[in-house]
């Protein structure tokens, strides 16, 4: 009993013998690299130049935002992006624009419920 609680454990001897780790091998792949022409982007850059420029413009004078129409099938990706999202924020101008215009005619008094009395 008193072999129980004592730390003398030791694992019975098997009869393979031990492996030895092999020496890691390590193997040398020469993958080509893919060489992009250097002046590809630079064809369609502008394309991005004029879509922010005319993105930033309609904040300003409004309907630069439509211009922006032009864009929309250029092969730069950001240039369509920005387009798409000028028209849409062109769009939303356009109906704050009509809204407000007709909130203020019509609170104006020129409205009389069958006419328009010029004001």
């Amino acid at each position: 009993m008193s072999n129980i609680y004592q730390n003398n454990y030791q694992p019975p001897l098997s009869s393979q013998p031990l492996i030895q780790p092999q020496p890691q091998q390590y193997y040398y792949v020469n993958t080509p690299l893919i060489e992009r022409p250097h002046n590809k982007g630079d064809k369609h850059s502008s394309d991005c130049a004029y879509s922010v420029t005319f993105f930033v413009l309609g904040f300003f004078f409004f309907f630069p935002f439509f211009f922006n129409f032009a864009y929309l099938k250029s092969p730069h990706c950001y240039a369509r992006k920005i387009s798409l999202a000028s028209l849409i924020v062109g769009s939303l101008y356009l109906c704050a624009a009509i809204s407000v215009f007709s909130t203020f005619y019509f609170s104006m008094g020129c409205w009389n419920g069958n006419s328009y009395n010029y004001c």
